[in-house]
Formats: structure tokens, C-alpha cells, sequence
């Protein structure tokens, strides 16, 4: 998993990440403050490296052919899903100023690039499993989940990169909660149809790259 990481966007940002955040000496009477808000910036830098990665991936879609496209979505979710658990709280964030950077276009875009990847794999019943014979859901697709997605961690990635702390603390607290609220568990759904897409046969996925 971890040599699918190793662009060096991802690295700049890890490094400083690890360089930035990691303690220092400190006065004793500020060192609890100090200690818990380098934790939270840790945290949340940590994220926003998967984050980075998860965003730069989708971004380049068109250069990956359909099993290396499936096999790593699947594994940056994972990894996504995971650091978003471990997001730090961030009590009373103020939601009303949030910049939002994801255009309309921009998120037409990676939608489209992702369905034209996965054509015929792409709709998919997220409850099949839990109902056995029931109805179809509609309009339920892969490349939707993973844009959706798209669209807030780039958004928090991008102000993570500004490098201001009350900016930063604000996106976690709008991050986690859309997390909680919203595309927690779109991952998780995308996650568990990429898993059973990965088990096909890569003749029957050649075929449908063709």
C-alpha cells in the first residue's frame, strides 16, 4: 500500500507536516495548550497528506487504466476512512465563513472522467447485500461517492495549505461533521462495491476497457 504514496506532493506535504507540527521546548505553563493544539495540527495534517494524495489521484484518472484505478481508490478510501476517524474535535468551528474552492466545473469534470473509467461498473445498489431481493436503488454511482468525496477533502486541503490555524480549525470542524453526516458513509458503500469489483477476473475487466 505504501509505494502507491510516494509522489513527491505527498511527501512535501508529509515532511512538512512532521516539520511543522513536532514539539518544541516550551514553557511548563503553556505546555499543555501547546501539546494539544500541535497534536491537533498533526492530526489533521495527517489527513490532509491522504487527503492530497486521494484528490491528486482522481485528478489523473485518465492516465491509469481500469484495475490500477479500482485496486488504488479502494485502498486510498481505506486510508481516508481511517484518518478521518482520527480527526481531532474542533468544538464550536465556525461554519458561516468557510471558503469553498471546488467549482461546479470542477466537480463535473472529475465525475465524468471517473464514469468514463468504470463505464458499465458504475451504477451500483448500496443495499443489495442488506435486502435480499429487493428493488434496485437508482442513480446510485461509484463515480458520484468518489467525487462527493472529492469535493471536501479538496476544499479542506485547500485550506489546510494556507497555514492558518483558525482557518485549519474551522475546516476540521466542517470536515468531520460532513464525515459524520454525510460521506462517511458514501465511502463506505464505495469501498465495499470496489472490494466485489476487484475480484472479477481481469479478463472480464478488459473487456469492459475496451
Amino acid at each position: 500500500i505504501a509505494s502507491i504514496f510516494l509522489t513527491n506532493e505527498f511527501l512535501h506535504l508529509w515532511r512538512s507536516c512532521v516539520s511543522f507540527f513536532k514539539p518544541k521546548k516550551t514553557n511548563l505553563s503553556i505546555m499543555n495548550t501547546k501539546s494539544e493544539k500541535e497534536k491537533f495540527l498533526l492530526l489533521s495534517g495527517e489527513f490532509a497528506a491522504v487527503a492530497s494524495e486521494y484528490n491528486h489521484f482522481l485528478e489523473k484518472t485518465r492516465e491509469t487504466d481500469l484495475k490500477n484505478f479500482l485496486t488504488t481508490s479502494h485502498k486510498l478510501l481505506s486510508l481516508l476512512y481511517l484518518k478521518a476517524l482520527l480527526l481531532p474535535d474542533a468544538r464550536n468551528y465556525n461554519s458561516d465563513d468557510i471558503e469553498k474552492f471546488v467549482t461546479e466545473e470542477e466537480w463535473n469534470y472529475i465525475k465524468t472522467v471517473v464514469n468514463l473509467k468504470i463505464k458499465s461498473l458504475d451504477p451500483y445498489d448500496p443495499e443489495a447485500d442488506l435486502i435480499p431481493g429487493k428493488k434496485p436503488v437508482e442513480n446510485t454511482t461509484i463515480s458520484e461517492d468518489l467525487t462527493d468525496i472529492y469535493q471536501d477533502t479538496k476544499d479542506f486541503t485547500s485550506l489546510f495549505n494556507m497555514g492558518v490555524y483558525e482557518m485549519i480549525y474551522d475546516a476540521v470542524g466542517e470536515c468531520k461533521n460532513n464525515f459524520k453526516m454525510y460521506w462517511g458513509i458514501k465511502a463506505l458503500n464505495a469501498m465495499k462495491t470496489l472490494h466485489k469489483l476487484m475480484m472479477k477476473d481481469d479478463k472480464d475487466l478488459d473487456e469492459i476497457s475496451d
